[in-house]
């Protein structure tokens, strides 16, 4: 079997473009059957954009049996030979272009980090492919061949809401959702504690000397155990809560984060730390500042909740507290592999991640 013969050429665009260059470079070059193209790291940086969208690409055109490929070897022209049956572990996303920055801004960086958990976690022993769905659509035609020997995991319990449902209502693959349970949709449910993670922030901040933390979350139903979370977490120290010292706003994206950070310099900045729900808000709170001329962590530190890489792997460093993805699929994977029937059981399993300590925070003086 060759490796590596296709010759890249870079085009301009995005997923289905990617996937037209693709099959014209293979077709120009002449391979044939069983050849091997790149792999999707070099796919990625080739054609400028991110691994999430290459894979979605790959897993596409194999669907399209144009590629076929093999776990721990590769990706190879056309279909995949006839042979055993392959375990399929399916991420339904409520969206087709949650994975693209230029499309979606605010949540790519999140979606991102949850397809690399999946990939991590499939490894050689499932072949691992995202779809994109949303209410209203049908059931995708790439989910149709699932069965009994498959795993499906939906982004959230809400949507798409008439996918989930009609999966678990026919119990041929076993279904799971991310998210809260739902009295009428019974699956097995998986999600993080942000009560009992916000009260760990919290504890750590206390522990490296903060007295005065405020907090920049969301003002909708969902971001109440957030808020619960941290007026718990101070109560746990002895700290007062200071409603100054609160900031909520519907959603967790970096111009609310900004938004928040405008609200609490108006204020006179009455805390010495500021906690928020999510990576992309505490950043938005980091650029708030930066423009402001407060420096962090020296003036004021910032802690976000996410875990995201691309704030705590490179500039600013976020000090955060990681969800812990991989933990929490490799978990309800065991339920599964443990499960005597496709249907899987009403059940909630609930995880709470680590602190992930970076530069935006530092030790101080009681």
């Amino acid at each position: 079997m060759k490796s590596n013969n296709l010759e890249l050429r870079r085009p301009q665009g995005k997923r289905s473009i990617i996937k037209t260059a693709l099959l014209k470079m293979i077709a120009e070059q002449g391979l044939e059957f069983g050849e091997q193209i790149p792999g999707q790291i070099e796919l990625a940086l080739y054609f400028k954009t991110t691994v999430v969208t290459i894979h979605r690409a790959l897993v596409e055109l194999e669907s399209e049996k144009f590629i076929h490929r093999i776990n721990g070897s590769g990706t190879f022209v056309g279909p995949k030979p006839v042979s055993g049956r392959t375990r399929n572990l399916c991420l339904v996303l409520p969206g087709e272009h949650l994975d693209d920055p230029a499309d979606n801004p605010d949540f790519w960086p999140y979606v991102r980090q949850l397809m690399h958990a999946f990939l991590s976690v499939a490894g050689t022993e499932w072949r691992f492919a995202s779809v994109g769905a949303t209410s209203g659509m049908g059931m995708p035609v790439s989910m149709e061949g699932l069965g009994r020997d498959d795993v499906v995991f939906f982004h959230h319990i809400k949507e798409p809401r008439e996918i989930l449902a009609q999966l678990v209502r026919e119990g041929k693959v076993y279904t799971i959702a991310f998210g809260l349970p739902d009295p009428e949709i019974r699956c097995l449910t998986i999600d993080h504690d942000p009560f009992t993670g916000m009260r760990k922030a919290v504890g750590y901040l206390a522990g490296l000397g903060y007295r005065r933390i405020a907090f920049a979350g969301s003002d909708e139903v969902w971001g109440k155990a957030w808020v619960d979370g941290y007026r718990q977490g101070l109560k746990d120290f002895g700290l007062r809560c200071d409603e100054k010292r609160m900031v909520l706003s519907g959603s967790t994206t970096q111009s609310a984060g900004m938004q928040g950070a405008e609200v609490l310099v108006q204020r006179g900045l009455p805390c010495d730390v500021i906690l928020t729900d999510s990576d992309m808000r505490a950043l938005g709170v980091l650029e708030y500042l930066r423009q402001e001329g407060v420096k962090v962590p020296e003036d004021v530190g910032v802690m976000g909740y996410d875990g995201l890489d691309n704030a705590t792997q490179q500039p600013p460093f976020l000090t955060t507290l990681r969800v812990p993805f991989d933990q929490m699929i490799r978990a309800a994977l065991a339920e599964a592999e443990a499960s005597r029937t496709v249907r899987s059981p009403d059940k909630h399993l609930k995880f709470v991640g680590e602190v992930i300590p970076g530069q935006t925070v530092r030790k101080i003086n009681g």
